[in-house]
């Protein structure tokens, strides 16, 4: 499938009866966030592979990370 800007507006409005829209501010990034839940044991072994590939480059700057540390809830349907 193309991703086209329309392609997207169709499946975000599609089902919410939204007739006419028009974006304020379109575009697409070469940049992606990645979200990557791992156990406190991996987190440098993984952020070491990550970097290694290129993940976490940011201007004049490499291996650029955000760390937190939480408790995850989950409920059975």
């Amino acid at each position: 499938m193309i991703i086209s800007e329309q392609n997207i507006i169709d499946k975000l409005f599609d089902k919410k009866n939204i007739k006419d829209i028009t974006p304020i501010n379109f575009y697409f990034s070469e940049k992606k966030k990645i979200i990557v839940f791992v156990p406190e044991k991996d987190v440098e072994n993984i952020f070491k592979a990550m970097g290694k590939t290129g993940a976490g480059k940011i201007g004049n700057y490499k291996l650029c990370s955000f760390r937190t540390y939480g408790t995850g809830t989950f409920f059975p349907l």
